[in-house]
């Protein structure tokens, strides 16, 4: 509702040239707008292949497999991992991609529900094969990416390079702790996709943030549970998260270090809400102004780079979103005071019993 009211008000404020002379009047502009509309209601659909590659140091078996009914095969060409990916796409997309490369962005979160699945499967070329060389990889590391239709073949503008981000460059220097050094390397080992560095991370950072700021417990008990619940106001909805979502992370990073755990590649989302609770964590435990700020910035980065990499452009979940953008809005979900606006915005970070008992499942 809230974002087609803004369309609603930039409907009634701009007019769009679009194409040679042709002035499209707000008038004729429609009434709501999703990002992907197009390709998700696109009625043609073609048979395609997503090609990726990889430079590869280890030798890998050819093995096929399917993944949410789509067809993956996985071989080696020379040094190159080649991964191939059997799907339906929308038509026009494809004409997009292969005329004028628009639309590569919808590409990617193809690629990246598939990745971890090949992941796994390199992970065991390492561990039950004993093959030092064996590695994962991420979208970001593909040295190649190709959309294949029939004969043709259309390669995308990848890999790019992205500049500093302002926010975090300016402020980077003046706030260099090891928490916050920790903090940042939790997010770049979710981008390389190696979770349980990341989840090590992001306790090495609250850990970290404990001594540095000198945290207590309650009553001398200076137990990891102890420092978060005296230090973190817990009567507060978003307190009570923060504090909860950070020892399950806390347990399972014991499980990882303790226990020969290993977090299943498909829940790689357990890391994005434990970089999101310890963003929270180091702006409220701090106890600095300019470091909280600097905090936020580089969680507003991660986010930037998640859209970069296309993970909130998958046209698999917007297409389920049109299904059900015009039911009635759930009178639960309006705000009318703080209280409502912290359970809005915390209760989507909140790990819950049942994704608990997923993460866990080996």
């Amino acid at each position: 509702m809230f974002l087609n009211s803004i369309f609603q008000l930039i409907k009634r404020c701009l007019v769009f040239l679009l194409g040679t002379n042709k002035v499209v009047k707000p008038e004729d502009l429609p009434d709501s707008f999703f990002v992907g509309q197009p390709y998700v209601e696109d009625p043609i659909k073609i048979d395609c292949i997503l090609e990726v590659n990889f430079v590869f140091p280890a030798v890998i078996d050819p093995t096929e497999f399917y993944l949410n009914k789509n067809k993956v095969i996985i071989q080696q060409r020379g040094s190159i991992l080649q991964v191939h990916i059997y799907r339906r796409i929308s038509g026009l997309l494809w004409r997009n991609i292969s005329k004028s490369h628009l639309g590569e962005d919808f590409i990617l979160p193809y690629i990246a529900k598939i990745l971890p699945e090949v992941n796994r499967r390199l992970l065991e070329l390492r561990y039950f094969k004993g093959h030092l060389l064996a590695r994962t990889f991420s979208v970001m590391e593909a040295h190649s990416v190709f959309v294949i239709h029939q004969k043709k073949k259309a390669r995308l503008l990848w890999p790019v390079s992205v500049k500093n981000f302002p926010p975090s460059e300016t402020i980077a220097k003046e706030n260099d702790e090891i928490y916050i050094r920790d903090y940042i390397d939790a997010m770049h080992s979710y981008f390389k996709n190696d979770f349980d560095e990341c989840i090590r991370r992001v306790i090495t950072s609250t850990e970290n943030l404990f001594k540095i700021r000198k945290l207590r417990g309650f009553s001398g008990n200076n137990s990891f549970r102890s420092i978060l619940f005296n230090n973190l106001n817990t009567q507060s909805f978003s307190g009570k998260i923060i504090a909860e979502n950070m020892l399950f992370v806390y347990k399972l990073r014991n499980k990882i270090v303790h226990d020969k755990f290993r977090i299943k590649p498909s829940n790689g989302w357990i890391c994005r809400k434990g970089i999101g609770t310890l963003n929270y964590l180091l702006q409220r435990l701090s106890r600095d102004a300019k470091m909280a700020h600097y905090v936020s910035s580089l969680a507003g980065q991660f986010l930037m780079l998640q859209d970069f990499l296309g993970e909130r452009m998958d046209l698999d979940r917007l297409e389920e979103y049109a299904k059900h953008r015009d039911d009635p809005i759930n009178p639960e979900n309006i705000i009318n005071n703080y209280a409502d606006l912290d359970r809005s915005m915390f209760t989507s970070l909140q790990i819950t019993e049942k994704e608990k008992s997923v993460v866990y499942r080996r």
